[in-house]
């Protein structure tokens, strides 16, 4: 993370705003989405950084929100 850049960008799995730069791989501490460009390009891709889709994330983070 840039510590000298106070904007940050927001993740697009959880939705906080947690990352440094968009589509460098860098890893969302909340939900511990991994920033793939492709799958934010082509949410419904299976594959990549993070093995799953990024809609299939998305639900399983919704979930695991609700249920705390």
């Amino acid at each position: 993370m840039n510590s000298s850049s106070s904007v940050l960008f927001t993740c697009p799995c959880c939705g906080e705003k947690t990352l440094s730069e968009l589509g460098v791989y860098e890893m969302c501490p909340i939900c511990l989405w991994e920033d793939d460009p492709t799958q934010s390009v082509d949410p419904e891709y299976e594959g990549g950084a993070n093995g799953r889709s990024l809609i299939e994330a998305r639900r399983q983070w919704l979930i695991q929100k609700q249920s705390r």
